[in-house]
């Protein structure tokens, strides 16, 4: 009895300090306008206005022009709602996108907490804590996409698969993994399935010997029940684009055609490391009679398909939110190792010093790591997307319609209907126009009136005709190009620094599309 009420005790302590952090990622929603545009992904504006398309019942389309599958559905779904609770305010939505990832984290750290068990006190949380503000592992978890979603339901099947493996097997469990897999399916579809498998794999090899025959009707029945519930959009993927597969996947992933992009081994080298740490943990503690060993394989090896699923497959727009599958073994890591050092350290030193000089070293890691991720938001495309946005609502007919690269922030804020030249939430129909170069020809088709384009260079600001490309990149080649004449240009950004230091600028051309 007074164990369980000191476990009470320390999980009441635990959700007070977890909450904090939460309020923190809460606070951002209380930011100015422009400081809150430029917090969230360009991508994050394409599920507020797809969702917000579907809320004013105008079907699942970011341009008001074609259908697109551009998306993670599970995400989408939950920002339907938004919507109408907001009455309909953008800035509203944007602001409920941090709420709501605020209350994912929050779970996703108290569901972590308690699968840990006895393995981490309140060192262990606080190190979690801290590095959850590191600015990588923060934009994952403030990005605005999918990624907070993902994490917390991985870590909420992380939690289930501990008691699974350990239970009898019955059909209810089955179940409820099932459904589970489904919701991390439709939340990100490659992790999803990679997960699937391995689970599944595991529940055959480690559980036959305890369940007998009863193994196979635990795994049909979780496969099917996954299945079931992601198989209603597969099916509408396929009528309506002729692919099972999203644009957007198709876009981003050569698979099955490896491409070996080993940069990302330097450009995101904190995800790999984290993995590989994990992985030499579970290693060492092969032997360990602990109940979430078995768990914490199946996470870890989806860390590691996943990455190097990266490394072979990942072609383009590649960012840090994609490695959300691998946070949970970062966190998981961080919490035993840091836990570990202190109790080993506390055996020779007071355990008072040494607690107070790890959570000292977090603190001013966390301090430092949060002036990182505030000191350069502006610097962002995003801040003249949203400029460019609001002079396109004051200036030009509701009727008109633009065409833009990256063009989250702008189409969303503008109120005016705006064609993805990327296609990440086109249909597959564009991407044909790109590789037989006859871009042309499709904005002349869907009545474009006006080109933007962020990210010109300073030094080409005074031109005569800007060339832009647009590559295809369903098919791969050079895609097709405009030419941009200084005539024709109707608005001209401020100058600003992007992420690479680069002087820029975002510029709106008018498209002759009688000529």
């Amino acid at each position: 009895m007074e164990e369980k009420t000191k476990r009470n005790i320390n999980l009441r302590w635990s959700s007070i300090i977890i909450l904090i952090v939460s309020i923190y990622i809460l606070s951002f929603s209380f930011f100015p306008k422009e400081r809150l545009v430029c917090s969230v992904s360009d991508d994050a504006y394409y599920y507020l206005q797809i969702s917000r398309n579907i809320a004013q019942g105008n079907g699942s389309t970011f341009d008001g022009i074609g259908k697109t599958n551009g998306y993670h559905p599970l995400w989408l779904f939950i920002l339907i709602p938004v919507h109408f609770i907001v009455g309909f305010s953008r800035i509203g939505a944007l602001r409920a996108v941090f709420v709501i990832q605020a209350i994912f984290y929050f779970l996703t750290v108290i569901i972590i907490l308690r699968g840990l068990k006895r393995e981490s006190d309140y060192i262990g949380l606080i190190s979690i804590l801290a590095i959850s503000l590191y600015p990588r592992f923060f934009h994952i978890l403030t990005v605005g996409l999918e990624s907070s979603l993902l994490l917390f339901l991985l870590a909420l099947f992380w939690f289930y698969l501990i008691r699974f493996f350990n239970s009898k097997g019955s059909i209810m469990n089955a179940l409820i993994l099932g459904l589970l897999l489904g919701l991390v399916i439709l939340s990100r579809f490659e992790a999803g399935i990679i997960l699937a498998f391995i689970t599944l794999i595991f529940i055959l090899i480690f559980r036959y010997r305890n369940w007998k025959i009863r193994t196979i009707s635990v795994v049909l029945t979780s496969g099917f029940t996954a299945v079931l519930f992601i198989l209603p959009f597969l099916i509408w993927n396929y009528v309506s684009f002729g692919h099972i597969m999203t644009i957007s996947a198709s876009l981003k992933s050569s698979f099955p055609h490896p491409l070996f992009y080993y940069n990302y081994l330097m450009t995101y080298p904190e995800y790999y490391i984290g993995v590989i740490l994990f992985l030499f943990i579970l290693f060492l503690r092969r032997n360990t009679t602990s109940d979430r060993i078995l768990s914490d394989i199946v996470i870890g090896i989806l860390s590691l398909i996943m990455v190097i699923s990266f490394l072979l497959f990942g072609r383009w727009a590649h960012f840090s939110h994609h490695y959300a599958p691998t946070l949970l073994p970062i966190f998981i890591f961080t919490a035993i190792s840091v836990e570990g050092v202190y109790k080993k350290i506390s055996k020779i030193v007071s355990p008072r010093f040494v607690g107070t000089i790890i959570i000292l070293f977090l603190i001013i890691f966390s301090g430092y790591s949060q002036y990182i991720v505030h000191k350069d938001t502006l610097k962002s495309f995003r801040k003249v997307s949203f400029e460019g946005a609001m002079w396109a609502s004051e200036n030009t007919d509701k009727s008109a319609i633009f065409a833009m690269k990256d063009c989250g922030t702008f189409g969303y804020f503008s109120d005016r209907r705006t064609i993805n030249l990327d296609g990440v939430v086109n249909d597959f129909v564009y991407q044909d126009y790109l590789r037989d170069g006859r871009l042309n020809e499709y904005l002349k088709l869907t009545d474009v009136d006006y080109i933007v384009q962020h990210s010109v260079p300073l030094k080409e600001s005074d031109y005569g005709v800007y060339e832009q490309i647009y590559p295809c990149r369903l098919y791969g080649g050079e895609g097709s190009k405009l030419e941009l004449k200084k005539e024709d240009e109707v608005f001209r950004s401020q100058f600003y620094v992007d992420e690479g230091g680069s002087s820029s600028i975002l510029v709106i051309w008018r498209f002759h599309k009688n000529i």
